[in-house]
């Protein structure tokens, strides 16, 4: 395969990582935010519902809040928001790192051309296996803003 091809390619495929992880890191983010708040929300109404006459209805406010706040703990949506922010900017600064080769390294001897395209190779599959997984959901929805350009990092 032609090198700046290649190069181009990596850059692309990098943007469009870094995309699907920011968006992946927003839905983590905004998850941690309504069911949390739904928790102390439920456990407000419960606390305030134990002193009137309707325990039931205490009672069933305060599963909704334990079972929010379970939900929140078991599946620590903040950590892995934070999971996908840090691959989202691993993959940008390999889509910068690219870009930079393509643009100004490729014209250096053949050998030493291979081994920053081997490098770069080796940087993809690190920041690759180091990521989070992001659900098809994501990517679709991933793909549809970065189809209408509403792009977080600037497109190759």
């Amino acid at each position: 395969m032609d090198p700046y091809v290649f190069t181009k390619r990596i850059e692309e495929d990098s943007w469009r990582q870094a995309e699907r992880h920011v968006t992946a890191a927003g839905f983590w983010g905004n998850f941690q935010w309504v069911a949390g708040g739904l928790a102390a929300v439920l456990a407000a109404a419960a606390s305030g519902s134990a002193f009137s006459n309707n325990a039931t209805a205490a009672g069933l406010l305060a599963l909704g809040a334990a079972a929010s706040a379970a939900l929140v703990t078991a599946l620590r949506p903040g950590d892995i928001s934070t999971q996908h922010l840090r691959a989202a900017a691993s993959y940008n600064a390999l889509q910068a790192t690219a870009r930079d080769l393509w643009q100004f390294g490729l014209d250096e001897v053949p050998s030493d051309q291979r081994d920053r395209l081997r490098a770069l190779t080796a940087t993809w599959v690190e920041v690759t296996s180091a990521s989070p997984r992001v659900p098809r959901r994501l990517l679709k929805k991933a793909k549809k803003m970065t189809d209408e350009s509403l792009n977080y990092y600037p497109s190759p």
